[in-house]
């Protein structure tokens, strides 16, 4: 099963530890789906994430999420 992940859901996977956003790349690790995004949506979550949460800037392109 394919899902696509607007800006709100990275982001959201982004700042929280806990909740559906971050369920989801747990699911994708085990191979139970595939995540795909925009190149624009991935953009603005990570705009989002450097203004709103600095301190978790290597979350979404460190790929430190699952």
């Amino acid at each position: 099963m394919k899902l696509f992940l607007d800006a709100n859901i990275l982001f959201t996977a982004v700042y929280s530890e806990q909740g559906i956003s971050r369920a989801l790349f747990h699911l994708a690790a085990a191979r139970k789906c595939t995540l795909i995004t925009a190149p624009f949506a991935f953009e603005e979550a990570k705009k989002n994430q450097e203004l709103k949460a600095p301190d978790k800037r290597d979350a979404l392109v460190g790929g430190s999420l699952s």
